[in-house]
């Protein structure tokens, strides 16, 4: 597999479970679920590499940058979710008291 496709293949799969999925999820309330699926998501790259490269570059060096933006995700989508949520109640309830 050439560097070209390795890449692209992971970009696609972090895009996957480290962005799209756990939006989704959070958006649905399902905030563990999420950060599970970020989870998985951050140890692809480790687990490609631990597989399809056989160098000695560190594992762990690798393992430790992925999993670091962990924690800032769950908290960015959380904050974006409840500000989605908070929107919609204001509005819900200025449509309300427009109605009375």
């Amino acid at each position: 597999m050439g560097p070209t496709r390795f890449f692209l293949t992971l970009l696609l799969a972090w895009l996957l479970f480290y962005v799209v999925v756990p939006f989704v999820l959070i958006c649905r309330s399902r905030v563990l679920s999420a950060g599970l699926v970020q989870l998985i998501g951050a140890l692809l790259p480790v687990i490609w590499h631990a597989v399809f490269w056989e160098d000695e570059t560190g594992t762990f060096g690798l393992l430790v940058i992925t999993l670091l933006p962990l924690p800032i995700g769950v908290i960015a989508y959380g904050t974006i979710a409840g500000l989605s949520r908070a929107s919609a109640r204001t509005l819900r309830f200025f449509r309300e008291r427009r109605g009375l």
